[in-house]
């Protein structure tokens, strides 16, 4: 009987096909978590309200079209108008392309447009002098496909959902940090809490404020706090009304 010889494989290291081979190890980091406060915070803030300015302006152009686009068809000759706020929206000012006024009956179906619009799809274009040409200009120039962008039909419906999608997107950022400023300024006046809820009455305050066991936190931390959020704006943070606010999940949870 023959006793198998290990043989090594010509160019093969020694210990067969099979023998451990020098290689490098893949370094694995840990994710480093985004700064929550400090000068590195503010820089970032800076950069997302940036985008969240850009986006919520870019979705009112989108908009504004798709009421002028309604427009065109109940007054043809319009070329710019005024938006003012009354008790309701209407465009006043509405004047042809020869800078003349339109006919009555034309401004008077516009108006009826824009009075029943959701005044915030257009407010930052209230006491604007509007150009209509302008506007689908500004769009066409933030859309990818530039100047070649539709301003009217199913792919600018399209577009526009895309917008408001995006719009919706970096304002959850912008709350979001707007928060965490909030926070940092509640930290320091009340160093107990955990965690709390929002709700929105007359002024919007913090209630049911707990501290890390799930005690309520000492009634001196709870008034300074409430004062925190009493003089802040209440649309920097709109999405967390009604919500629980865990402190250390709102911090975790920060990705700009």
């Amino acid at each position: 009987m023959t006793t198998p010889m290990n043989r090594q494989p010509q160019g093969i290291p020694a210990g067969g096909q099979f023998a451990t081979t020098a290689h490098s190890e893949p370094e694995i980091g840990i994710p480093v978590p985004a700064p929550t406060s400090g000068p590195e915070f503010v820089e970032t803030m800076l950069r997302v309200e940036g985008d969240f300015h850009a986006a919520r302006r870019h979705v009112q152009h989108g908009y504004i079209l798709m009421a002028i686009n309604e427009m065109e068809q109940q007054c043809p000759s319009a070329a710019s108008f005024t938006l003012i706020n009354e008790d309701d929206l209407e465009a006043t000012e509405i004047l042809d392309a020869d800078g003349e006024p339109v006919p009555d009956e034309e401004k008077d179906a516009m108006r009826d447009i824009w009075r029943y619009r959701d005044e915030d799809d257009y407010s930052g274009y209230i006491g604007d002098d509007v150009d209509i040409q302008k506007i689908r200009d500004d769009w066409q120039g933030e859309e990818r496909e530039g100047p070649g962008a539709p301003t009217s039909g199913p792919e600018f419906m399209k577009a526009v959902a895309a917008a408001e999608n995006e719009f919706f997107i970096t304002r959850r950022k912008a709350q979001h940090g707007y928060m965490l400023m909030a926070i940092e300024d509640m930290k320091t006046k009340c160093p107990s809490t955990a965690s709390f809820t929002l709700i929105n009455e007359d002024d919007l305050e913090a209630t049911e404020i707990f501290d890390a066991d799930g005690e309520p936190v000492p009634d001196e931390e709870e008034d300074a706090m409430r004062d925190v959020w009493r003089y802040r704006d209440e649309d920097d943070y709109s999405l967390y009304v009604g919500e629980e606010i865990n402190v250390r999940n709102v911090q975790d949870t920060w990705k700009p």
